[in-house]
């Protein structure tokens, strides 16, 4: 799949989701992420994945896998740290987990993210 079509994304995620092929969806997605180069597009198409493994596949630690890989693009850019810092909050908070959460606000903090 060409990264750079959004569209072609879109459609391949509402077909997985009619089948229920949420985990193939993520897998095939997270492929088209490491074919392209631009951090940019890398971070969307990770974030969407890692949205994939929390809401769909009820997969934690998969989804704070990918989102620290989106995180680590590019630290310094607030249009993929930013959101990926959140999601990660939110993940830590609802699990309870204070020293990832502190480590996590210190990083977002620090960056000026």
């Amino acid at each position: 799949m060409d990264p750079g079509d959004g569209e072609a994304r879109d459609q391949l995620v509402t077909i997985g989701a009619r089948l229920g092929q949420f985990d193939r969806v993520a897998k095939v997605l997270s492929e088209t992420a490491e074919a392209t180069e631009s951090a940019e597009l890398k971070g969307e198409i990770l974030s969407r994945v890692a949205l994939i493994a929390e809401e769909q596949l009820n997969d934690r630690a998969r989804a704070e896998s990918v989102y620290r890989r989106v995180l680590e693009l590019d630290p310094n850019d607030p249009r993929l740290a930013l959101p990926a810092a959140r999601a990660l909050e939110r993940l830590y908070s609802l699990a309870n987990e204070p020293k990832k959460l502190a480590d996590i606000k210190f990083i977002r903090d620090g960056d000026d993210v």
